[in-house]
């Protein structure tokens, strides 16, 4: 079938013109597709859905050994089904709904960097995306289901899709949760998870996903899993499970997962615990994480915290320090000392993650008293704050730190002013006490 001219070039050539083209002649080829009615639509279609023969795809397999000039002849194809999708997602409004043709492209696409583009584009189609896409993560080879799970995956979270669209993402991935291949199977669990808390359906299949032989299954299981967040009764467990899994980076997310359940994996705290001396420091921050986010018993939590704050990695004595602040309500004050003593540590984010859990002890922190005075001298603003907050929320028995805080007012006005003020009302000052300090006015 001959190609419709418009302002004098084929079709073809104003597809080819989007591959590269910008600014004036990009909105030109576009208006000329336009122009050129069913005839564009149609092209379009062709380029989107054109299936490379076998041959073609033996020859890029060897595209090292193929003399420079020949090359073209492999990537011509690719290079027009790029434009056309990149021309079909800006051609959206239109009455001849191209995305189940999109949905094709992205299939047949022979190159990831084609397939990326083309899965953007897709995109902008949104609920009328989710039938062809998931119509094509079945029945295809594996290359082909995992990117098609992996573009509803996306979907899923950018959209919110509502009802039937929301059930047949999640089915579909759900068929694929025991498909053959291991990627396949981790980009299900993957997609599964981003499909948020309304998942609870597919938490057997998941938890029984944590058992897979292949560790990047085992991985997107448990991310899934944290994801869903629950019940926990049914999953906290087989998560605590892998707390000793073989593969370091399963074990981080396993103790990432237990920390967003919340308080029903409570009985997994001396797991988490153990998992939070590990010398594997990834694992060990998100332990200790978790520990203050699950609500730990503080007989479990704390003695492995407190210890934690010498250990000799700044990121792991800041995750200690913050999940200590966590656990106030439910720890003796006896642990005060140790994060008194953190206030003086050579990380700036040690001393205030220390400031900011010493605040969450209230009254109880008034053995830190002394060494909150002394860091609103800090070098680093933010500690600052977070020393007059902690004051703040001493009340009353801060009495003693008025003049650290009102200094530390006059000289960092434009930064403390307002953290010295709330400090001040909370230690329940008159305002002629307050050095001439207007309170702070109520928000709307």
């Amino acid at each position: 079938m001959p190609d419709q001219i418009v302002d004098g070039r084929s079709l073809s050539e104003w597809i080819g013109e989007l591959e590269t083209a910008s600014g004036p002649r990009e909105e030109a080829a576009r208006e000329a597709l336009r122009a050129g009615g069913d005839a564009a639509f149609d092209r379009v279609r062709r380029a989107l859905e054109y299936r490379e023969p076998a041959v073609s795809r033996r020859f890029r397999e060897a595209a090292t050994r193929v003399p420079e000039q020949l090359r073209p002849i492999f990537v011509d194809h690719e290079r027009h089904r790029l434009a056309a999708a990149k021309w079909a997602a800006w051609a959206m409004p239109d009455s001849v709904n191209l995305a189940e043709a999109m949905a094709t492209a992205l299939i047949r696409a022979q190159k990831e960097d084609v397939a990326h583009q083309i899965g953007l584009a897709l995109m902008r189609f949104g609920h009328e995306a989710v039938p062809h896409l998931t119509a094509r993560a079945h029945g295809q080879e594996a290359l082909s289901r995992a990117r098609a799970l992996f573009w509803l995956g996306e979907l899923a979270t950018s959209l919110d899709p509502a009802g039937a669209e929301r059930e047949m993402i999640e089915a579909g991935a759900r068929s694929e949760l025991g498909a053959r291949e291991s990627w396949v199977r981790s980009e299900a669990a993957a997609v599964v998870g981003k499909l948020g808390p309304t998942s609870t359906g597919s938490i057997p299949l998941l938890v029984e996903a944590l058992l897979d032989s292949e560790a990047a299954v085992r991985g997107a299981a448990a991310v899934a899993l944290g994801k869903i967040r629950g019940p926990a009764e049914r999953c906290a467990a087989p998560l605590a499970a892998l707390l000793s899994d073989s593969a370091p980076e399963v074990r981080v997310v396993a103790a990432m997962a237990l920390g967003q359940l919340g308080a029903g994996a409570r009985p997994t705290a001396a797991a988490l615990a153990t998992a939070a001396t590990s010398s594997h420091l990834r694992l060990a921050v998100v332990a200790s994480q978790s520990l203050g986010r699950i609500g730990a018993p503080g007989a479990i939590a704390v003695p492995t915290l407190t210890s934690n704050l010498h250990r000799p990695e700044p990121l792991l004595r800041w995750a200690s320090a913050t999940a200590l602040g966590r656990l106030a309500a439910g720890c003796d004050a006896e642990l005060v000392p140790h994060l008194a003593r953190a206030l003086s540590d050579p990380d700036v984010y040690v001393r205030r993650g220390s400031a900011q859990a010493l605040a969450a002890f209230g009254g109880r922190a008034a053995p830190a008293l002394a060494a909150l005075i002394g860091v609103l001298r800090d070098q680093d603003e933010s500690v600052r704050v977070a020393a007059a907050e902690a004051l703040g929320a001493l009340g009353p028995l801060a009495t003693e730190a008025i003049p650290a805080l009102l200094a530390a007012r006059n000289n960092n006005q434009s930064v403390m002013s307002a953290p010295v003020i709330a400090a001040l009302e909370r230690i329940q000052l008159h305002p002629e006490q307050t050095g001439g300090i207007a309170p702070i006015p109520a928000l709307d």
